[in-house]
């Protein structure tokens, strides 16, 4: 079992194609992006090809991932992965619990939009379908391991617990308005501009903003007529 284990997660990926290979014909591809979502003004698409598939198929899928099958198998399961009950792990416990809460909304807000296209299934399906993908057994992975670091090792809980100070003081500046609006990029091309100016419009155009609340209570209010 172990031994097929150690195969199927850790030794196949590093030889097999990994999923998510883009089209030969794109790493010939002379024309520009003028914008993207990735970074960067004027970039070549034979450029941002080559960038994707060394991020992409090499680091991640033929290298990270199956290292971190292995680092689990390493670990075990006697090492500390969840934080526990006493006032010194307080802020973990919030940490872990903003992580499951932001697992779910990614699930329930995020991933249902942009997987529409699949008919016939209802938005719970779809959730269900996701839960039990290999893209959530990933993330939750990295946080056990994150989890393993912190609770460990006397210095990176304060490090950890720094951070966490420091994230809240800054996201807290960064966002001083009760209501927070975050545009979900859902579409497939990366160089979409109306989501970039769409974007820009609702960070800092205060009448935009206004507009933006108004039109959010009225949805609201009309969901709560709504029957489930």
């Amino acid at each position: 079992m172990r031994l097929r284990f150690f195969w199927e997660k850790i030794l196949k990926p590093v030889f097999k194609n990994p999923p998510g290979l883009i089209k030969k014909d794109l790493f010939k591809d002379e024309s520009f992006m003028e914008w993207s979502i990735y970074g960067g003004l004027n970039v070549r698409v034979k450029d941002w090809a080559r960038r994707f598939r060394r991020v992409h198929c090499r680091f991640k899928y033929r290298f990270l991932i199956p290292l971190m099958y292995l680092g689990e198998l390493i670990l075990g399961k006697k090492v500390l992965q969840k934080p526990g009950i006493d006032w010194h792990d307080r802020n973990f416990r919030a940490f872990e619990k903003a992580w499951n809460q932001s697992i779910w909304d990614w699930q329930s807000k995020y991933m249902n939009r942009i997987m529409k296209n699949v008919s016939g299934k209802t938005r719970q399906q779809i959730v269900e379908e996701i839960k039990g993908s290999e893209s959530i057994q990933i993330l939750e992975k990295l946080k056990k391991f994150l989890m393993v670091m912190v609770l460990e090792d006397t210095a990176y809980r304060e490090l950890f617990n720094i951070l966490l100070y420091n994230i809240t003081i800054e996201m807290n500046k960064e966002h001083k308005r009760k209501k927070i609006h975050h545009l979900f990029h859902t579409g497939i091309q990366l160089s979409n501009v109306n989501y970039y100016t769409l974007g820009k419009s609702m960070t800092e155009n205060k009448v935009f903003l206004v507009l933006l609340d108004k039109l959010t209570n009225k949805q609201n209010k009309k969901n709560k007529g709504v029957k489930k």
